[in-house]
């Protein structure tokens, strides 16, 4: 009798927890319906791919998307290559408010960041933050622990701060995206599955994993390699003004 309790106690739970997902849309619909409705809350989804892919114009149109949807909703986005470039996206730039934007060009920033400024912005109920943004999370760590004997210590901590994300999304209930690079020895047109910077480490943390591989000019493939919900799947996409757009 007791076991049968636990069982259906966890599954009210579950259940539960399943009511509160909610999804973003990428503005993309090709996106949209590869990720079955667009970002989702309570997960971590990681782009990555090489130079050029189309990785943070994906993070501006989420970032826009989201802070426009909702005017009593923010976005944070950590930037961490000083790229951020909102004024490629539209012209009408009032979404802006509703993005926390900082830049981090350091691990021990970085962490500090994660670790302490956006745990008090969840935490304060004056602000309802729907969508966390790391552009990217490999950056600082790959350019300050060179060399095979720092990546013991590299991964280590890449790891606690990705395990810090999982709860966040989880314990909060936001979506969170990362970006991530790929491998110089590899490219994801060869082995897409295990390419990205970070090993393990992020194959195990991340929710939902998408390869972007851009060919043929402005327009890329984009595919999912990691899903609890999908099969192997991808779909095509094209940088335009405005971010990302469907190819037809």
């Amino acid at each position: 009798m007791l076991k049968r309790r636990i069982v259906i106690a966890v599954t009210i739970k579950t259940n539960m927890i399943h009511r509160k997902i909610k999804r973003i849309s990428t503005g993309s619909k090709n996106l949209d319906d590869l990720l079955l409705g667009g970002i989702e809350t309570h997960a971590i989804t990681e782009f990555y791919g090489s130079w050029g892919a189309g990785k943070s114009q994906i993070c501006y149109t989420l970032a826009m998307i989201a802070a426009l949807s909702n005017e009593n909703e923010k976005v944070i986005y950590v930037d961490t290559e000083g790229k951020f470039r909102p004024e490629r996206l539209a012209t009408n730039s009032n979404w802006l408010s509703n993005i926390l934007y900082v830049n981090a060009m350091t691990t021990p920033r970085q962490e500090d960041i994660l670790e302490n400024s956006v745990i008090r912005l969840l935490d304060n109920r004056l602000n309802t933050i729907s969508l966390l943004i790391v552009d990217s999370i490999i950056n600082n760590y790959r350019s300050e622990f060179l060399g095979p004997s720092n990546l013991p210590e590299r991964q280590q901590r890449l790891y606690r701060l990705m395990e810090l994300l999982s709860r966040m999304a989880q314990g909060y209930g936001i979506a969170v995206v990362v970006t991530n690079q790929i491998n110089s020895s590899h490219s994801c047109t060869i082995s897409h599955k295990s390419n990205s910077t970070g090993g393990n480490v992020m194959t195990y943390v991340s929710d939902y994993k998408i390869c972007l591989r851009r060919y043929n000019g402005d327009r890329i493939i984009a595919t999912i390699v990691k899903s609890p919900f999908h099969l192997e799947n991808s779909t095509k996409l094209v940088l335009s003004e405005k971010g990302i757009d469907d190819l037809q």
